[in-house]
């Protein structure tokens, strides 16, 4: 099969490594792959896997755009894909891909969106197969925002567990290099954008700072970098000073996160973070925004599973929470072990080969979905005019940090029955 991959742009985060390790193991399989985006910060990870790789400008231009509509077109005409799949982060590209595969051509279409919130002001076009990687925002695209059943999939983010047999030399050179050989390491590796996880980064750092001086062998280290890259600095220099040593490392974005997972003795973090942090078999801590916290543990992990290891739900005094976590962590290595062996065991249902053949099923099922181009014009209509909203709202947000933020419908742990029943 001829799979055309749509994203805005190769940056780093793990939903988009999630898409580009997904199009490496399925052109192992045979399927000929082409990635439609933006050069970007893991255009190096494209080229890993051997993949054909058409650049398009797309955060110079305003949108929709219908220069992007038809650069997107010439790239299909050239390649003649038998689907186009439409990723999680070019959701609000949704208009110009609509056009160009099923307004200007009758080219199928998949969407896949990984992320943790259905927010009220966009509409997700119903006239394409849809895949979701939280359980819970099932319940939600059903019950509140009407999604047809027969359109939606649930598929979660896979890792190649290969990936997580790391060469002990590696992880001593890791350890050489950013100085912390022999300390107990804390870490997260996460895209710094202001807007959206900085805020998990930003709690970590503050309830690390209230046991940093009690365990002066434990450090934090956070892998990644982006535009929140200076307030987080500025965040760390204050854990320094208080711990009087330096508790917290910032090395930026490391190319190999395997290494860095394979170094740490606890992991901390969102969506796919966790699961390689299983992988490794190492105890993960998730951490939502509006600061819940839970380490991924037998008693809890079928709860956890169905939130995608993450929620929304707000907790008084989220950093001392986190911190009892962390402490609970620190101060008992025999527990982290047993977590980090029943991690091993849990996360091979997670296996990219085994969601590699569920997706070419999905892709089956989406090669047989051809709505009139009526219906499809409809849904195009009501998706621009959410996507006016959506922008406003996301602009104000940015221009004036105190003005109107964008928020999910229905907060996803209000909808888990589970937690229905519990309150």
């Amino acid at each position: 099969m001829r799979v055309m991959f749509f994203i805005r742009k190769l940056l780093i985060g793990g939903s988009i490594i999630n898409a580009v390790n997904l199009a490496g193991i399925l052109k192992k399989r045979g399927h000929e792959i082409l990635f439609v985006a933006e050069n970007g910060d893991i255009d190096s990870l494209v080229e890993h896997h051997g993949l054909r790789h058409a650049p398009i400008d797309w955060y110079g231009r305003k949108h929709p755009s219908m220069t992007t509509v038809r650069d997107i077109k010439r790239v299909m005409d050239g390649f003649k894909p038998d689907l186009v799949h439409n990723w999680e982060d070019s959701i609000q590209g949704i208009e110009e891909v609509l056009l160009a595969t099923r307004i200007l051509s009758d080219t199928p279409l998949l969407i896949t969106y990984m992320g943790n919130h259905i927010f009220k002001e966009f509409h997700f076009p119903q006239c394409a197969p849809i895949t979701i990687a939280v359980p819970s925002l099932a319940e939600e695209a059903f019950e509140v925002h009407n999604w047809r059943p027969d359109l939606l999939t649930i598929w979660n983010a896979r890792m190649d567990l290969a990936q997580a047999r790391v060469d002990s030399a590696d992880v001593k050179k890791f350890r050489n290099l950013h100085n912390i050989t022999g300390k107990t390491v804390i870490l997260t590796t996460v895209r710094l954008e202001t807007a959206w996880k900085w805020h998990y980064v930003k709690l970590l750092l503050r309830a690390f700072e209230k046991i940093a001086s009690e365990y002066e062998d434990a450090v934090l280290v956070i892998c990644g970098d982006g535009p929140a890259m200076h307030e987080t600095r500025s965040l760390a220099d204050t854990v320094n000073s208080t711990a009087g040593r330096e508790a917290v490392i910032l090395p930026g974005w490391v190319k190999e996160n395997h290494i860095a997972y394979a170094a740490a003795d606890i992991i901390v973090g969102q969506g796919s973070t966790l699961l390689w942090a299983l992988a490794h078999g190492k105890p993960a801590i998730t951490v939502g925004t509006n600061g819940y916290s839970a380490v991924l543990e037998p008693e809890q992990i079928d709860l956890l599973e169905f939130m995608h290891f993450y929620s929304d739900k707000a907790v008084v005094e989220p950093e001392i929470g986190l911190a009892r976590l962390l402490w609970r962590m620190l101060g008992d290595p025999a527990h982290r072990e047993d977590i980090g062996r029943f991690g091993l065991r849990y996360v091979r249902k997670f296996s990219l080969d085994v969601g590699a053949c569920e997706m070419e099923e999905i892709y089956e099922k989406a090669l047989g979905w051809q709505p009139p181009q009526s219906i499809v014009l409809a849904e195009l209509i009501r998706t621009h005019m959410s996507l006016t909203v959506f922008r406003a709202r996301r602009f104000l947000h940015r221009m004036r940090p105190g003005g109107p933020i964008l928020q999910p419908a229905v907060r996803n742990y209000m909808v888990f029955p589970r937690e229905r029943e519990k309150a």
